[in-house]
């Protein structure tokens, strides 16, 4: 009896330590901006108080979660060593890489030609089960606050030729993208 106690405890020990190990996921996809390795697609990484457009799982396949600012940070984090939520110069220095908000704005949409693919994951509105715009636009967070209950955002829109600089409480869902800086030379 004893033993088959010792037998069951080891092997629940081998299973907690197995689910602390480091897990062996996927490279993300990413595209090269200048100096700058942004992901080739909207962040996926589940947490509790993030949702789904609409509150359906498929969507968040197709388009992405949705964030408020804290998660999104935490997001990034959990992509991998190096990865961060891109700053308001991030989103300024990709742009100004790509020639204009105009020129950006062409690149980055779907069927772009650099790969960033922006699929128009429409956002949840703050303080609501409400979400909008799916199909015609997307937001992306900034670490960059504009008060301590806004932040700058990006936007890209199907009906806009540019990317909008513009900002959204932190409590609203929007989707994410990390950046990553190269080192020099690359």
């Amino acid at each position: 009896m004893l033993r088959l106690m010792s037998l069951a405890i080891i092997s629940t020990l081998a299973l907690l330590i197995a689910s602390f190990a480091p897990q062996n996921k996927p490279a993300p996809k990413t595209i090269q901006i200048g100096n700058q390795l942004w992901l080739a697609e909207n962040v996926n990484v589940p947490y509790a108080g993030s949702w789904c457009y609409n509150n359906d799982p498929l969507n968040c396949k197709k388009y992405g979660r949705l964030y408020n600012y804290e998660l999104a940070t935490l997001a990034c984090s959990r992509i991998g060593e190096g990865w961060l939520l891109p700053t308001n110069a991030d989103w300024e220095t990709m742009v100004a890489t790509l020639g204009s908000v105009k020129l950006a704005a062409l690149k980055l949409k779907p069927g772009g030609d650099i790969g960033f693919n922006a699929v128009y994951g429409g956002f949840k509105v703050e303080n609501s089960e409400e979400f909008k715009a799916e199909g015609s636009e997307t937001a992306y967070w900034t670490s960059s606050p504009m008060n301590p209950k806004q932040v700058f955002i990006r936007e890209i829109k199907s009906f806009s030729p540019m990317v909008i600089e513009g900002y959204a409480a932190v409590d609203r869902g929007l989707s994410c993208r990390c950046v990553k800086d190269l080192p020099k030379g690359e």
